[in-house]
């Protein structure tokens, strides 16, 4: 049985089983649930508009523009509300803010790897795709970057841009220390001057447990305010902004699994994986 299968399953008795596991959407002080989406093909979009529309209707939105007030515990609600992020910088993400976002009024956070950005040539986007993002395809339109404009435009509508380092590394190869810090750094500084604006927000490549180096998430937290793992679970007022939690969702995963993830079904495993993320990066500390 393939874990799609298993995803599916367990999403459709989620319903029976959402009592015996706590529900995370009561959470009387309110909480962020934060989704990652990657690619958003144009024959899926009314997927992920349908994604939407459901949170639109059952949760409700959170403009990342507040999360410094949240996390101070000046922005306060029941239950919980969700915030959407884009990562790797594709040109469908762009398309769907257009098509979809806007007409619901949603802001989402873009992190992107800056030497993905404007390219345009066919060989280039390949090897990137290939090499960087390790997606091992022939890309088509959906998987071309956005260019520098497309990102001035999201900026200026509200919308917040992020860094996903320069070019998308495995980081804990990188064992050079100026290297490291030039490939997490030097992202934020060149999204700040093409854009003119500032940069407080960086997700790991990955993000996942063996992911992210001590060193890396050091140099990370000495140029970012705000640092997201892979990683989902709920953030909650005070909490952590170096292990910002994200639940990663495809864009065609179905509405009862969405359901599932917003309502922490997978908080249990998260819980274990969040744990020896910060284990794992800290041990690398005396390595």
């Amino acid at each position: 049985m393939t874990r799609d299968c298993l995803k599916y399953l367990y999403g459709k008795f989620w319903f029976l089983t959402r009592y015996i596991i706590k529900n995370k959407n009561d959470c009387p002080n309110g909480a962020v649930r934060i989704l990652v989406y990657h690619n958003i093909p144009y024959k899926k979009i009314d997927h992920f508009r349908n994604h939407l529309l459901f949170i639109f209707n059952n949760y409700g939105f959170f403009d990342p523009n507040d999360f410094e007030l949240f996390n101070i515990g000046k922005i306060k609600f029941k239950g919980i509300r969700v915030l959407i992020t884009f990562d790797d910088g594709f040109k469908s993400q762009f398309y769907a803010t257009q098509e979809v976002l806007e007409s619901l009024g949603i802001k989402a956070i873009f992190f992107i790897p800056v030497n993905f950005i404007g390219l345009n040539n066919f060989s280039d986007i390949k090897k990137f795709i290939n090499n960087n993002l390790n997606i091992k395809t022939n890309p088509s339109d959906e998987f071309f970057p956005m260019g520098w404009d497309d990102l001035y435009n999201l900026s200026i509508k509200g919308h917040i841009i992020g860094s996903h380092t320069e070019s998308h590394p495995w980081l804990p190869t990188i064992l050079n220390h100026k290297i490291l810090r030039d490939e997490i750094w030097r992202s934020g500084d060149t999204i700040e001057s093409r854009l003119g604006i500032s940069v407080n927000w960086f997700s790991y490549p990955y993000g996942r447990r063996r992911s992210v180096s001590y060193e890396g998430y050091m140099i990370a937290n000495k140029r970012y305010i705000y640092c997201a793992s892979d990683i989902g679970g709920l953030n909650s007022p005070n909490g952590e902004c170096n292990w910002i939690r994200r639940d990663s969702i495809k864009v065609d995963a179905s509405l009862d699994f969405l359901r599932l993830v917003l309502e922490g079904g997978l908080d249990f495993i998260n819980f274990w994986r969040f744990r020896n993320f910060k284990k794992a990066s800290e041990e690398r500390k005396y390595k």
